[in-house]
Parts: C-alpha cells; structure tokens; sequence
C-alpha cells in the first residue's frame, strides 16, 4: 500500500485557553491509503487540511492549515494527559465550508455546501477520519495512523449534438443536501446547484462534473438549462441511481432541445477503473422558460395586489382574511397582534409562531415586471424564518427552482428590528410562463427550544405592485 506523508507546520487557528499547546505529549499523525467498497483509493494531494480536537464529545482545539503548510513528512501535535476524539478534515480550503467553534459537540460540526448569490456551489472534495486517542503520561511517540474516507460524490454530464442555435448551457443538480457530518451523514435542507457546462457555441459537445453529498436513488433531478438568445429553457430528468460518496454516475446522451430522448448512465469507482452500476434515463421534453435576462425595471402603478397586505382584516378563522396555510393546513399557528411595539403600519400586525407556512396567491402576468415588499421583525432566537415566494403556473405546479431562486432566502433568525426583506433589489420580472406569484413565509419548528410569551415573527406591510415600464 502506497503511504502519503504529510509534514505540517503546525500554526494553532483556534485553541482552548485552558493549557498551552507546547505542553503535553508529542503525537505523531501518519495519513496513509484509505479504502472505501471494494477499491483502494490513494490519496496524493491535500489542498488544505482541519484538525479539531474534542475531548468528552466538545471541541477543544481547532487547527487549521493551508496548503503552503503541507511538506513530505509527518504531522506532529502536542496534547495534553486525556482522551480525545480528533477528527481530520482534508480539502475544506474555505473556512465557512465547515462549521466549527469552540464548545460545539460533535454532532455539530458540519460540512456545508457554499453560497454565491442565488446559487449554491458544487462540494469541495471533502476527505475525513474521526480517530480516538488517549494520551498518557509514559506513552512513547506511537504513530497515530489515519485512513480518510471520501464523503462526496460526482455527477458527469455529457450532452451530445448540440444544436448550433444554442448560445450556453448550465446543468443543475436538484435535491442536493446543504450540509453533511464528518462521518457521512447528510444534514439540512436540500438545495440546487448550478454549474456552467465546459461548451463552445457550434460545438457538439458540452461536459459538467458536479460533486456532491450523497443523494438516495430516484432523488435527485438533472436539469439542462440552454440559452437561445435572451431565454433560457430547461428540460429535467430523475436521475434514476444514487450518487454515493467516492463513486462518479455518468449520464451521457444525445441533447435536442424540446425533443423526449433517452440517456445512459453508468455509475463507477472514483478511479474510474471499476463499473459498479448502469442503465438507462429519459430525459423529458419541458420547454418551459425559467429565466429572461432583460433586466426588471419601471415605477409602481396602480394599487397593491395583494390582498390585507397589512393584516388589518382578522374573521373568525385561524388566517387573516385572503390568506391561506400550505401543507393541507397542518401548519397554521398565527395570531393577531395589536402591539403597537410590533406594529408597522395600520392597527395590527401578524404574529406567526412554531412551524407556520402562510401564504397568498396573485394573478400576474407571463413577462411583466412586479415590485414585492416584504417587513418582517423576529424577536425570537428559538426558532428560524425565511421567504418562499415562487411563480407558479398554477396553484399546484411552480415554475423549475432556477426560475424562484430570485425571490427566496435563506432561513433566517432574530432581526433587530423590521427588516425589509428584499430591500432596493425588490423588483422582478415574472419568467414565461407564470400565471401566479405565491407571496409565503414560512417559520420552522422551535424543536425542544423554549419560547417566551410574546416572541415570534411579525410580519406587516406586504406589498405588491405591478412595475410600469
């Protein structure tokens, strides 16, 4: 078996100011091969490697180093009489691609997929081991052997006979997690990731490779974006195998736009050596629009259209008048608030607490350019918000996520004060399409979290507003 050797300068990022780093007792770390199924995969490089140190399931030291820090060699750390988990994370060149602070246990060190804008990037090639050690007083320096295991896998997309009319092309994972545990286990929301297809236009053939956290078979979905001058269309599939850690699924077929067609998949070994899995997909002819690059612009015209923007209107049900509760009305926990503390405009505000999903729906129209306003104050810190607008083209069927992208956040947590949610970048062009816009806002279960009386998310002062161009 091949061993690769590291020699690590060792530089402290984080420590535990209870004892000095410097005394305690020299513990060689050795990485070496490491296997995963049935091949053995050598590890060669490391573009940046974490050390987080815990001792009684909490972290206690945390190290950090970049690649310049990397030599032929031996990893050397100095430990305290104890016991310890450490665990090792390979390849994380981005410091919020794990979450990790001092005191957090470790359930709560995460891998996390990356954020630009509206979109999420592909992983990192997250390598790992969790080791338990014991330091002991009259120990030698016994090398600590680590094996690391990949907690990642790739999709490869290869798109053949290509038309000449199509200017660029995207693909987009569905389904993908947000977040996974040091030891594999994937966490979070689900999310996409769109990546930019390696293409030329006139050229036949556009390629992707995307790497994620692992996705259960029949999960994920493979949307193709193509671009024809302004537009941008997409067709979709269910990509049919799993998408484990260290194995690559190639999907590869011929691509006619608006035209159902077959593709292969075949899944392998990271090495590409060793055909695990195969078989066949189809890929569907959706043509719809999901995006339309002519920038939303204008002045507001006319009145708000939505209705009981400001929640002034309460009948004797569990909603405001003209708004509704999603999930088949099994999330509905609001109340009227009269607080003045908590009111923005008018005589009363909306008070949603635990897990509540409220929204309305209004007509709008396929093209046409639309201001949305949005206030929300949060005094709560034991449980989370975020807005979940969407163009539909009916109540029951939204637009492709790349098409709402633009008007959903993140889960977000206590505010200081009201906040206006999309702030000066609030207008927004309806894709083709769109016959809906689902105004929502959804609040997530506190968990084992204790509320206080009082606390929750108010929201008040909605606004919709057809853009004058």
């Amino acid at each position: 078996m091949k061993r690769l050797l590291l020699t690590l300068l060792v530089f402290c990022f984080v420590a535990c100011d209870k004892e000095d780093l410097s005394d305690g007792k020299e513990t060689t770390v050795r990485f070496e091969a490491f296997e995963l199924g049935s091949r053995e995969i050598l590890t060669t490089t490391f573009s940046s490697l974490r050390v987080i140190v815990l001792q009684n399931n909490v972290v206690e030291r945390y190290y950090s180093f970049s690649a310049g820090d990397l030599h032929g060699g031996e990893l050397s750390l100095n430990l305290p009489i104890g016991s310890y988990k450490i665990l090792f994370i390979a390849n994380a060149p981005e410091e919020k691609e794990v979450s990790c602070s001092i005191g957090d246990s470790l359930e709560e060190v995460l891998l996390n997929l990356l954020k630009e804008g509206n979109e999420y990037r592909e992983a990192s090639d997250f390598l790992t081991a969790i080791k338990q050690v014991n330091i002991t007083l009259n120990q030698g320096n016994t090398p600590l052997h680590v094996s690391l295991r990949r907690r990642v896998g790739k999709l490869r997309v290869t798109l053949n006979d290509l038309s000449n009319d199509i200017d660029s092309l995207k693909i987009e994972l569905g389904n993908a997690p947000k977040s996974s545990s040091v030891d594999g286990k994937v966490m979070g929301s689900a999310v996409n990731i769109l990546k930019r297809m390696e293409y030329t236009k006139g050229e036949a053939t556009a390629t992707a490779d995307i790497m994620t956290f692992p996705i259960a078979a029949n999960k994920a979905e493979i949307g193709v974006l193509y671009s024809i001058g302004h537009l941008t269309y997409r067709g979709f599939m269910t990509l049919t195998p799993a998408i484990d850690s260290n194995r690559i699924v190639t999907v590869t077929g011929n691509y006619i736009p608006t035209l159902e067609q077959g593709f292969e998949f075949d899944v392998q070994t990271w090495d590409e050596t060793n055909l695990v899995d195969g078989g066949a997909m189809l890929l569907g002819a959706h043509n719809e629009v999901v995006a339309d690059n002519t920038p939303p612009a204008g002045t507001p015209v006319g009145d708000n259209l939505l209705q009981n923007g400001g929640f002034e209107t309460w009948p004797d049900t569990p909603s405001p008048t003209s708004w509704s509760f999603d999930k088949d009305g099994t999330h509905k926990t609001v109340r009227k608030n009269t607080d003045l503390a908590y009111v923005l405009e008018g005589n009363s505000s909306c008070l949603l607490e635990e897990q509540t999903y409220l929204y309305q729906d209004i007509p709008v129209t396929e093209r046409r350019c639309y201001q949305i306003r949005m206030k929300v104050n949060s005094n709560t810190s034991a449980y989370k918000w975020r807005v979940f607008c969407s163009w539909r083209k009916t109540a029951s069927s939204a637009l492709p996520a790349a098409a709402n992208a633009a008007i959903q956040q993140s889960e977000t947590g206590a505010t200081d004060g009201w906040v206006d949610v999309f702030g000066g970048e609030n207008k927004f062009r309806a894709p083709v399409g769109a016959t809906i816009l689902r105004v929502e806002v959804r609040t997530y279960s506190p968990g084992n979290n204790p509320i206080n009386s009082g606390e929750g998310i108010y929201i008040d002062d909605f606004d919709v507003r057809l853009l004058e161009e």
